[in-house]
């Protein structure tokens, strides 16, 4: 059988050009001892073992050096192959790709020139970190999440920077990881400190497209783990000092035991400053009340009309809250808002004043408990009400309502109910002094006319008993007899009308 010319060429050429190694694109950045550029060479452990694998695989390794920000966004666009010392987040999966097989496990580390000792401590204080690594993107949500306000310095280089800039004191404190902090912290007079938190796997992350070369590395990483004396051991003792395969299962729980014990430490210090704060506030609406308070009772000692001591009370609880105040003096109805006289039908379109005033105990309405019936309903959705009745016995005096945003104390309601006792005490007495004057009024009408009646009686019955015995011999004795019974009922009247004016002085003085 003849062979084809063709098929001869072929099997000539394959003879004469070998086939040739795929060609990955690797990016370095500087994170000693992970990875770096040492004499134009890029070293370290994760280079040794890709290298490693890549004799196996006869791969060809081009190598690409740039900052970490940089290097990531060449991996999304296509640019280079494999990133090594990526921390793994199933947020990063969806954009990149990674190898299964852990690599190393690190976690971040806060480094800081002045003792540290809670994440509390940071509180106030300027944080660097490298823009988009993993540790300063977690650390920034679990200070959000601890309420501790901090500024950050976002460098765009490498963790040198970092620390760099907190010698520097262009910030208070750095992010970096726990091995590149625990080895070169030191050259910058800084200090590791006991801030740990975000354990992490650390990969090779790959571009979308590249998880052929992410299986082989998972391929020849498992083989390298099963056996403690090959070069995947050798490699962690050479650049971290380790002897075990991965950190010892003790690190990772005293780890874990660190984190949480700061956080729990963290967590009660944020309680304890928060309920200090909500303390510290609450004392100070508590006294400013209190002072309100002191000038109405002042107000209601001194001021004996209804309608002034009314406007007056407004007026200095409006400095405090928005209220309306409501007096009901023996069936007249005033109210005020803020300081100003108000209509009273408008008040009553307040459900929840009516609802207070028929039940003659206190309600406090949540925000969006008001009455469909009620004008707070629509207006005042996300306040809080309450309403205090003025009771005196068992009739309602009047009431004060207080509209406010903010949840009231309970100290803050105890005065308010106080106040609304001593309103009604006031308004009663009011009242009574009301009803008093009506008395002297009619004493002093009732004295008059009996003073017009003894005179109109006793002088006309003197000129009848002059005019008789002149006129009338024969008749003066009887019609004298008759005019003195008149005259000892008039004495009788004059002694009533007497009485009548000390009782009228009595209740002038009281």
């Amino acid at each position: 059988m003849k062979k084809s010319p063709i098929f001869t060429l072929i099997i000539f050429l394959l003879l004469i050009y070998p086939a040739h190694s795929l060609e990955i694109t690797v990016g370095v950045y500087d994170n000693p001892p992970m990875l770096f550029y040492s004499n134009g060479k890029p070293d370290g452990f994760f280079i040794e073992l890709l290298e490693y694998i890549a004799e196996k695989e006869e791969w060809e390794l081009r190598y690409v050096y740039g900052t970490f920000p940089e290097l990531i966004e060449k991996l999304k666009s296509g640019e280079i192959d494999i990133l090594p010392d990526v921390a793994y987040t199933p947020e990063r999966e969806e954009v990149f790709s990674f190898n299964r097989e852990p690599v190393f496990n690190n976690w971040g580390v806060i480094v800081a020139g002045k003792r540290i000792e809670t994440i509390t401590d940071l509180d106030g204080k300027k944080i660097a970190g490298v823009r988009q690594d993993i540790y300063f993107r977690k650390f920034r949500n679990l200070a959000k999440s601890f309420g501790i306000k901090t500024s950050y310095v976002e460098v765009e280089g490498d963790y040198r920077e970092v620390f760099e800039a907190v010698r520097t004191g262009e910030a208070d404190a750095g992010i970096v990881s726990r091995i590149y902090g625990n080895l070169y912290a030191g050259d910058y007079g800084l200090k590791t400190t006991s801030v740990v938190f975000s354990p992490v796997e650390l990969r090779f992350a790959g571009a979308k497209g590249s998880e052929y070369y992410l299986e082989k590395i998972d391929y020849h990483l498992a083989i390298l783990k099963e056996d403690e004396s090959s070069l995947y051991y050798s490699l962690i003792g050479k650049w971290t000092e380790t002897t075990r395969t991965e950190v010892p299962y003790w690190v990772k729980y005293l780890a874990f035991a660190t984190v949480l014990l700061g956080f729990l430490l963290g967590f009660r210090e944020i309680y304890l400053k928060r309920e200090l704060r909500k303390r510290e506030h609450e004392i100070i609406r508590v006294n400013r009340l209190l002072e309100k308070i002191l000038k109405i009772n002042e107000t209601i000692i001194i001021e004996r009309d209804p309608e002034k001591l009314g406007l007056k009370t407004s007026l200095m609880l409006s400095e405090y809250r928005e209220n309306v105040v409501m007096f009901s003096l023996n069936g007249e109805v005033m109210t005020f808002s803020d300081g100003r006289r108000s209509d009273p039908k408008d008040v009553y379109e307040f459900e929840c004043i009516k609802s207070a005033m028929k039940r003659k105990i206190p309600l406090q309405i949540p925000p969006g408990f008001h009455p469909e019936s009620c004008i707070h309903c629509k207006s005042a959705m996300d306040s809080f009400g309450y309403a205090f009745p003025m009771v005196y016995g068992s009739e309602v005096k009047g009431l004060i309502f207080i509209l406010t945003q903010e949840k009231l104390s309970s100290r803050e309601i105890r005065i308010l109910e106080t106040l609304a006792g001593d309103m009604a005490y006031a308004l009663h007495d009011f009242e009574l002094e009301r009803e008093r004057n009506q008395i002297l009024n009619q004493l002093e009408k009732n004295i008059r006319n009996m003073m017009m009646l003894v005179d109109g009686i006793r002088n006309p019955l003197t000129v009848i008993k002059g005019l008789t015995e002149l006129k009338c011999r024969e008749i003066y004795a009887k019609i004298e007899k008759e005019i003195s019974g008149i005259l000892r009922a008039v004495q009788e009247i004059e002694k009533g009308w007497i009485e009548s004016e000390k009782l009228e002085r009595k209740f002038q003085r009281k």
